[in-house]
């Protein structure tokens, strides 16, 4: 038992010996200091102590340029001006802490050699080049060694005073209408009270088609339009809200049966077409108005219902999915013979581009497309997955998950992602770079805005507040857009059907429909369902647990 003992001990010592020489390397020193997760964090806190200096700087606007007033590029500036501000020009933020290392000019001028042969977390310097916002930066000093990444407890500190300031705001805000109401003649009350009864104005383009299918099995919004799939897997079913809808495509074959639908920027419909006996054996369909053509038709059974070898491809359409800009992402399995699972697949990716074009993006790679089909994510090139999104006619790089894990429920939207890391944060990537908003568990509900350019939140607080409007749980809807994060307001009863759509928020409440035009808010009153499909004017369509009703409510 002894020599076991033994045995683990010594084992754990080489171990934390080797980890704490990796940790001696800058860029492993901070990968481990933001994810602290595992034993190797004793060699991450080990090292820490050795630091001859650690401190906090807030890179705000007054550190984006220099004593001349140029402005400054990149986090080596900042992070000197900042040392500049705060030990000679008296600007010092109220979260910055001393140091006794960069208290004079001369010393202060070596800090872009000891950056240089240190390290910046990437994340950081990406955040600080924003205007108009603060960033929190802890910085280490190790001898002739700077590295660098973000201040989560600042972090933390900002967001939870902008939380208390908004519902401070929001609670003065409802107190004010409530002495309103109570100063209120009678007759300007009835007078409100009938306003708030009346119907919508037509302002609000509220119109109701009421000859619409209710059955559908996918649908698929684009441009204003929404295609679908009925239930019965027959009909391919067309509405434009306002005008009414048609049926694009009946399947009257009893060996097929139609999957899913998507739209072209072009008005044309895709539609993938599985046959029936035979898994490998897939067709897909182009309707242009009420013309039928086939990209690729399935081959046709004999006379005894069997599929022929030498007249099936062997190919099956796995997923259909829109692409953010108004093409089609199609993932297709080559199988060696019909109906086998056996060796020698491959699969790839193809693009069909609004144009009309295929365009081959991938082959015989393992690949896999997102829930909404935008997202393709690589199990190629080791243990690591690195995710993509296409716009147009190129993929672009957004994530690597080192753990290996695919992302879970991403949401897409031209070429923007809203997906949850392997730290568990809640990131958004604007189609250029990533965005941190927090630990998911944090959010309630969550929405991309059909643009990409914006993102709603709800978020689950506390509120300590005793005899405000929220006296236990607060509901805080926030809108994140040009990397600014903004209160709208505040609810103290649960929402659903939550969604974003041309930078306005609804939700489900009650027997209605709420909505946040920027700050401004209106009820739509008596209908209730639950906002579901976005469209192109900002206006979204109703649905109930039945089915879609084009109903289109909106500002």
């Amino acid at each position: 038992m002894k020599n076991l003992i033994g045995l683990v001990v010594g084992i754990a010592i080489i171990y934390l010996g080797v980890t704490y020489i990796q940790a001696r390397d800058p860029k492993t020193f901070i990968e481990g200091y933001k994810d602290c997760s595992d034993p190797g964090c004793i060699a991450i806190i080990l090292r820490a102590w050795q630091a001859d200096e650690v401190y906090t700087s807030v890179i705000s606007d007054e550190d984006r340029v220099n004593s001349k007033g140029k402005a400054l590029n990149n986090l080596t500036g900042f992070l000197i001006q900042d040392r500049a501000n705060f030990h000679r020009f008296d600007k010092i933020d109220e979260d910055d802490d001393p140091d006794e290392i960069f208290t004079t000019p001369e010393a202060r001028s070596r800090m872009p050699a000891m950056i240089n042969a240190g390290y910046l977390d990437p994340d950081v310097e990406s955040k600080s080049r924003t205007k108009n916002r603060t960033v929190g930066v802890r910085v280490f000093v190790f001898g002739d060694q700077i590295v660098a990444t973000e201040d989560r407890s600042f972090e933390a500190k900002k967001r939870k005073e902008i939380i208390y300031a908004a519902l401070k705001a929001v609670n003065e805000e409802r107190r004010k209408e409530r002495e309103a109401r109570s100063t209120t003649p009678s007759t300007d009350r009835e007078t409100q009270a009938n306003r708030s009864t009346a119907q919508p104005t037509p302002t609000q383009s509220i119109t109701l088609i009421s000859s619409s299918p209710r059955d559908f099995h996918y649908r698929h919004s684009y441009n204003g339009e929404i295609v679908g799939v009925s239930s019965d897997y027959r009909k391919v079913i067309k509405i434009v809200p306002g005008q009414g809808h048609a049926v694009l495509y009946k399947e009257t074959r009893a060996d097929y049966r139609l999957k899913n639908a998507v739209l072209l920027a072009s008005g044309s419909v895709l539609v993938s077409v599985e046959i029936a006996g035979c898994s490998t054996c897939h067709g897909l369909l182009k309707l242009d108005g009420n013309h039928p053509t086939w990209i690729q038709k399935g081959p046709s059974p004999n006379p005894k219902g069997v599929f022929e070898k030498q007249h099936a491809d062997n190919q099956s359409i796995q997923r259909l999915a829109p692409s953010g800009d108004g093409s089609a992402l199609i993932k297709y399995t080559r199988h060696a013979a019909p109906n086998s699972h056996q060796s020698q697949t491959t699969r790839h990716i193809d693009l069909i581009h609004h144009s009309g074009d295929i365009i081959k993006l991938f082959k015989n790679r393992s690949l896999d497309l997102g829930v909404e089909g935008d997202i393709l994510v690589s199990k190629s090139g080791g243990r690591a997955h690195s995710h993509w999104v296409v716009q147009g006619r190129k993929a672009v790089h957004f994530y690597d998950d080192q753990r290996g894990n695919q992302l879970y429920r991403p949401e897409f939207h031209a070429g923007s992602v809203l997906y949850t890391n392997e730290s568990g944060e809640l990131v958004f990537f604007d189609g250029q770079r990533n965005h941190q908003l927090g630990l998911a568990k944090s959010f309630r509900e969550k929405a991309l805005d059909p643009t990409g350019k914006s993102v709603a939140l709800v978020r689950t607080i506390s509120n300590q507040t005793p005899g405000s409007e929220c006296s236990r749980v607060c509901y805080l809807i926030e809108r994140y857009s040009n990397g600014q994060n903004q209160i709208v307001a505040q609810e103290n009863t649960s929402m659903n059907g939550f969604l974003i759509a041309n930078g306005n928020i609804y939700y489900s409440m009650n027997r209605g429909i709420t909505g946040y035009q920027g700050n401004k808010k209106d009820y739509f009153k008596g209908y209730p369902a639950l906002p579901d499909i976005p469209l192109k004017n900002g206006q979204i369509i109703l649905e109930r647990e039945q089915g879609v009703y084009p109903k289109p409510v909106g500002f």
